[in-house]
């Protein structure tokens, strides 16, 4: 029920079934945990953060870790193993059971800081066996790789498959609990200092992670989160000549053309895709037939089967990461600055391939996946975030909403700073042109070939569109990052995001409009973030440099344009908007302004959102703060006249606005940010109009 509806969730939600699972993650009977950890996977992926943090409250951790350590494959790896439970059974497939606790464990732990805190006080000997079996992924002997083999062995025999197709299953299935491990670390050091100390302080556990980055014979997606955890562990578990490993790493996981791939596949695909109706048809035909002959002939060992084989296929369809499949990236609460639209949680958790006709789509997926996370952890390290000053953060009175009386302008303190020693690494090395060339992939596609195909807008779509917006996201925050006199570097990954943005200023029907939202906040924040860049960078460069990185192609002006006025969520208008201040402070002639300034006036007096018609007015404020063109446009468009016709309602809605936001502004950065911004534009209004009056306009 969970995995099919969100109405049905919520009525399992209400009879506390939650609470229930969680106390049967221990229970003696293998088949019962296996359907428990299924379960609770399906809830959490179905209802998001709310529901993991449900299941921290019903103390699913300590029935979770518990579970961990009496699995024997990860207990065989603890320096000192509790007592082993004689109630225990044991798995058909400890393979399988380990990589599910292990999804399970990383899935909850990426929501909840509760849950990584529990880890930290009662789970950190765990380390040890989650590095053991990240280290391990292809070694040939061992209780993994003996696990493996041994359930491999007994699935081919009851398909009838050859012992080669065996051998294989068992090294895909090794290789999935090994990036099961591997994204557990990742989820776990992520601004953790008890567990990156953890690690960093022991040589064995640190050298293990580093060889698997060494070896050029680790499964990709395996070594792409070592360099992740590597990353996250710091400086010191960082030496200087393991950069080449890293560069090696992720210039494999970018170097890729997914979009010629997807087309390419296509044709197979939907032949496979044929042959799985029909497969699909004839097996519902055989299975009506046996159920016709239990009943009339009492033949229960048939009935039995096919209902042991439903239990089985429920039991795949409910796994987050499939053997061998890519491990999903982090999101909402793991990934700093990458959460993007309600397609991103479906994708991420793939549901298992459902039959060998999907084997292809699910490989090509599994390929898009190792670049999404590639792209998702340098995301995530250029993104360092820096606190603000809270010296004053809880000195919230009515004082401070009151406009102020001096003439000083208030201006915006710096927010974030980013590692400019990273981007500039990423440019030495070519990694960020790669990344550029990701920016604008979905729009390579075919909109004709795949509107009128079973598997693209369903499985390419999504894939390509969140891969897109993370590439979109990696520049962003590199533009932030760029070290000094990247005028040069800049003017390379130039192309990508103009690209992208031009091609966002035509809908076509198509089965990508589905993901428009979340691909128009990726298009309209690069476009923002690279004229901001420019601007910073045009004071150093040559007159001819500073002229090509300040104009924008007429698509992309129009796609500015197109958000401004109307776009999806507030977050697009008031990027949109911020990047036409931009454009007006840079672009002084006449003819620009005029359409600018228009649509500034017009989006500050038609916004919903306070917020929104606060950045209109900052626009206005960095574009014709100067008086170049007071005469030419301020004074043809009235604007004087127009910003006092909104200073009153404005004012009030600003103040209402921050009388609701105190609370909330003193524990959520993001609303104590925009609180700022809204107090700083409410007392700049005023002086604004004043200082153009007493200029005579």
């Amino acid at each position: 029920v969970a995995s099919t509806g969100f109405m049905g969730l919520k009525v399992l939600l209400r009879s506390g079934i939650i609470t229930k699972l969680a106390a049967m993650l221990c229970d003696p009977i293998a088949d019962v945990r296996d359907a428990v950890i299924s379960a609770l996977r399906n809830c959490g992926i179905r209802g998001g953060d709310p529901v993991w943090t449900q299941m921290v409250k019903a103390d699913v951790m300590t029935t979770l870790l518990a579970a961990l350590f009496q699995q024997p494959l990860i207990r065989g790896a603890l320096p000192a193993p509790p007592a082993i439970n004689s109630a225990w059974q044991a798995h058909h497939d400890p393979v399988e059971e380990a990589t599910q606790l292990l999804d399970l464990l990383w899935s909850i732990a990426e929501s909840s800081q509760d849950a990584v805190k529990r880890f930290n006080s009662s789970g950190l000997a765990l380390l040890h066996s989650l590095i053991h079996l990240a280290a391990t992924a292809s070694a040939s002997g061992g209780p993994v790789a003996a696990a493996a083999a041994a359930a491999a062995t007994t699935n081919a025999t009851l398909k009838a498959h050859t012992p080669e197709q065996a051998s294989v299953s068992a090294s895909v299935a090794q290789i999935a609990l090994a990036v099961s491990a591997a994204q557990s670390l990742h989820v776990f050091t992520e601004d953790n200092t008890q567990v990156c100390a953890a690690i960093s302080g022991t040589p064995a556990l640190l050298g293990a992670l580093q060889r698997v980055v060494a070896d050029e014979a680790s499964p990709l997606m395996l070594a792409v989160l070592s360099v992740g955890i590597l990353m996250n562990l710091g400086g010191e578990a960082q030496a200087p000549e393991e950069a080449a490993c890293y560069a090696r790493v992720l210039a494999s996981a970018l170097d890729a053309p997914h979009a010629a791939a997807a087309l390419a596949l296509l044709p197979q695909i939907e032949a496979q895709a044929e042959q799985a109706e029909r497969v699909a048809a004839a097996s519902a035909e055989s299975v009506d037939g046996a159920a016709a002959g239990a009943v009339a002939g009492g033949a229960a060992q048939a009935e039995a089967d096919v209902a042991g084989m439903n239990r089985k296929e429920r039991r795949q369809a409910a796994k987050g990461i499939v053997a061998g499949s890519a491990v999903a990236g982090k999101q909402a609460g793991g990934v700093k600055a990458v959460a993007h639209g309600d397609f991103n949680e479906a994708f991420l958790h793939t549901e298992g391939r459902a039959a060998v006709a999907t084997q292809v789509l699910d490989d090509w997926k599994d390929r898009v996946m190792v670049t999404q996370v590639a792209l998702q952890i340098m995301t995530n390290m250029l993104s360092s975030q820096r606190e603000e000053d809270d010296e004053d953060a809880d000195e919230w009175d009515d004082a401070q909403d009151e406009a102020d009386d001096s003439s000083d302008w208030v201006e915006e303190g710096p927010v974030t700073h980013t590692s400019s020693e990273l981007a500039g690494w990423m440019a030495s090395t070519g990694l960020l042109e790669a990344v550029a060339l990701h920016c604008h992939v979905p729009f390579e596609l075919s909109h004709s070939q795949l509107a009128h195909t079973r598997s693209g807008p369903s499985e390419i779509c999504p894939a390509m569109a969140e891969l897109q917006v993370t590439s979109l996201d990696c520049l962003c925050n590199w533009m932030a990052a760029a070290p000094p006199g990247s005028q040069e570097v800049l003017m390379k990954i130039r192309q990508g995001v103009l690209a992208a943005g031009a091609s966002a200023s035509s809908r076509l029907p198509s089965p990508l409009q589905a993901y428009e939202c979340a691909v128009d906040e990726a298009l309209s924040s690069a476009l923002m973030v690279y004229l901001q860049q420019s601007v910073a960078l045009a004071a150093s460069a040559p007159a001819s440099t500073t002229a090509v990185m300040l104009s924008l192609p007429s698509e992309c002006q129009e796609a500015l344009a197109r958000w401004a006025r109307g776009g999806d969520t507030d977050t697009i208008r008031s990027t949109a908007l911020s990047a036409l201040g931009l454009l007006g402070k840079t672009l002084r002639d006449v003819e620009s302004n005029l359409a600018i300034a228009s649509l500034l006036l017009q989006s500050a007096q038609a916004a919903s959102s306070v917020l929104v018609a606060a950045d209109a007015l900052n626009a206005v404020f960095d574009s014709y703060s100067e008086d170049d063109l007071n005469d030419s446009v301020m004074r043809q468009l009235n604007m004087v006249g127009c910003l006092v016709a909104i200073e009153a309602p404005f004012s009030s809605a600003a103040k209402q606005w921050l009388q609701e936001a105190k609370s909330r502004a003193r524990t959520d950065a993001q609303v104590k940010m925009q609180a700022n911004r809204l107090r700083e534009v409410r007392a700049n209004l005023p002086r604004f109009i004043k200082y153009k009056r007493d200029l005579g306009l």
